[in-house]
């Protein structure tokens, strides 16, 4: 399900890969070291396939 992130979230992909699908239907795939910027108020959906591990940081501010 496609929502508005309450907050900013960088996430940094360890291991694993999945797709990032934008509120417009661009699909994106994703993995090991690439790092997802997502603006507080963007719409859309991470799809993980299998196992994913990841660092991330969320602000409010």
């Amino acid at each position: 399900m496609s929502r508005p992130h309450p907050a900013h979230e960088l996430m940094y992909i360890l291991e694993g890969q999945a797709d990032v699908t934008d509120g417009d239907g661009t699909q994106t795939s994703v993995g090991p070291g690439d790092a997802i910027f997502v603006g507080r108020g963007t719409v859309n959906r991470l799809s993980i396939h299998g196992d994913l591990k990841k660092i991330f940081v969320i602000a409010e501010g």
